[in-house]
């Protein structure tokens, strides 16, 4: 099953308890900010070289990815993190794999908030 490889909602249950309005509109801003305006972000400062944006921008994403149980998410961007004020080819594979995986979060999180 996907969501249990890539993420779950454990954590943000133990937020929300059995509240099915808060977890979706946790969710959706979860999509909306940190898959729809930081990844984007942290994508073009890194094509840039601008090391510190991407430090921060990785940064501001790894509680969120923690949040939703994001291990191999996590990782990734931890390495990015960690990478930031190296050549962007250094992570560039972290980078791709990172986008490929949250492409497909993002994807089956907005399938499940559609319903």
């Amino acid at each position: 099953m996907q969501e249990a490889e890539d993420f779950n909602f454990d954590r943000i249950r133990a937020l929300t308890g059995t509240d099915e309005v808060a977890l979706n509109h946790f969710t959706a801003l979860f999509v909306l900010h940190t898959f729809e305006r930081d990844w984007v972000a942290l994508k073009a400062s890194a094509i840039k070289s601008e090391g510190q944006h991407v430090k921060d921008m990785a940064h501001r994403m790894k509680a969120s990815l923690d949040l939703y149980n994001m291990r191999r998410a996590s990782v990734l961007i931890r390495v990015i993190e960690q990478k930031a004020f190296e050549p962007y080819e250094s992570y560039l594979e972290e980078l791709n794999e990172l986008d490929h995986l949250l492409n497909r979060i993002g994807e089956h999180m907005k399938s499940l908030l559609q319903g």
